[in-house]
């Protein structure tokens, strides 16, 4: 787990451990899934998603959609 400053004042610090889960747009099926080690950048994460997407199912997406979280 890594400890990350969340910037509250009541819990300076939170615990966590980030994970990255690709699911399909239409049914929602996991397709990919893994725990980030670290405190990585959400937007760096991406690339080694699609990657193991494409090792898991042997398809490339074609769009991705992703949240700003």
């Amino acid at each position: 787990m890594d400890r990350i400053s969340k910037g509250k004042t009541h819990k300076r610090y939170e615990f966590v451990t980030k994970v990255s889960v690709a699911t399909t747009d239409r049914g929602g099926f996991v397709v990919g899934m893994g725990a980030l080690t670290g405190h990585p950048y959400d937007a760096h994460t991406l690339a080694e998603t699609l990657e193991q997407v494409e090792t898991l199912t042997d398809q490339r997406p074609d769009m991705a959609f992703v949240d700003r979280g």
